[in-house]
């Protein structure tokens, strides 16, 4: 499959999640070499949402990583990784939203049921952080750096 239909229907999927549409986030997409992103923000909410994708496997699967932000974003403390905001709650995920793997069908199946995770994730877990209620502060997670 070419990237840019690729993207195309990413881009479509993203487009599809309920903050998205409830809330009036707009979008920004670039490329950067093989990394595909997604911005989409809400400057009355001072909230954003970043989706990077960017193939691993020569099969077709992506990684993909969703870092939520306030705007304007002036410290680390005013951004956080999914991964990093579940490690820190200690939630665990039923549904894959780092990869596509798991999910079955074509490539646009793969791509929507992968996008009614993060639709379901958003709207469980993200709700008041996402509309602009509340913020959490997630510590960096420096590993050997520290």
């Amino acid at each position: 499959m070419e990237k840019e239909l690729l993207y195309e229907l990413i881009k479509v999927g993203s487009q599809k999640l309920s903050f998205v549409k409830k809330l009036d986030f707009y979008a920004e997409t670039s490329v950067k070499e093989d990394k595909f992103e997604i911005l989409y923000k809400n400057d009355h909410l001072k909230r954003g949402v970043e989706f990077g994708f960017w193939p691993i496997t020569p099969k077709g699967n992506y990684r993909f990583i969703i870092y939520l932000f306030r705007l304007p974003s002036i410290t680390a403390n005013d951004i956080f990784s999914l991964d990093r905001y579940f490690d820190n709650k200690r939630i665990n995920i039923d549904c894959n939203y780092t990869t596509l793997e798991g999910y079955e069908g074509n490539i646009e199946e793969r791509i929507d049921a992968y996008f009614k995770c993060i639709d379901y994730i958003f709207n469980t877990y993200l709700v008041d952080i996402i509309n602009g209620k509340t913020w959490e502060v997630i510590p960096i997670d420096w590993g050997p750096y520290k």
